[in-house]
């Protein structure tokens, strides 16, 4: 298993952070999603799978892991151009919603109302024995943000050399930096 800590949950919403896995390090693109452990990794990290789960489909997946993986990165690329359009107030193209809905329609799990310490839940329980239920539960995160969200709230991290967006959920929505321990820091340094 890929080293989980390399990614960063900074965007507040998984889709967000799913566009954040590929990164700038003094000016140049790292790819943080380089073979498909990479990408049970970042769904461990993300809480959408166990540990157990993540090795399973390592195990499961040897032959097809390769090919999740390059429509994983397709995937990731259209969220991260929506996202950055959605930044600088450009509107959402047919394109990425076609992605986003061809990958919603493999969703195969079930919802179950479950008990909770207020009293009732409803949960989606997805299925994660099938690797591509990773993107169809991003897909969900960039469906319940066009849907609910204020898509305003879409930001880019103010320092120039970062590459990191956030969904900017700030009582005064004033925030700048993709995280006041990294990029916020820095300026303050400067």
């Amino acid at each position: 298993m890929t080293e989980a800590t390399k990614f960063y949950f900074v965007g507040n919403k998984l889709g967000i952070d799913f566009a954040n896995t590929k990164i700038a390090v003094n000016g140049k693109q790292i790819e943080l999603l380089e073979q498909f452990s990479d990408l049970a990794a970042w769904a461990l990290s993300a809480g959408l799978i166990s540990a157990e789960e993540a090795d399973e489909s390592l195990g499961n997946w040897k032959e097809s892991g390769q090919s999740i993986l390059g429509h994983a990165l397709n995937f990731r690329a259209v969220i991260h151009e929506m996202i950055v359009g959605l930044a600088s107030g450009a509107s959402v193209d047919d394109e990425a919603l076609d992605s986003i809905n061809d990958q919603l329609k493999l969703n195969n799990g079930n919802t179950e109302i479950v008990r909770s310490e207020t009293g009732f839940e409803k949960v989606h329980r997805a299925d994660y024995r099938d690797p591509e239920q990773i993107l169809t539960a991003v897909a969900e995160s960039v469906a319940d943000l066009l849907a609910y969200g204020d898509l305003s709230l879409i930001r880019k991290c103010e320092n120039p050399e970062c590459v990191l967006y956030f969904y900017d959920t700030t009582k005064n929505h004033k925030r700048r930096w993709c995280s006041m321990a990294a990029c916020g820091n820095r300026a303050k340094a400067r």
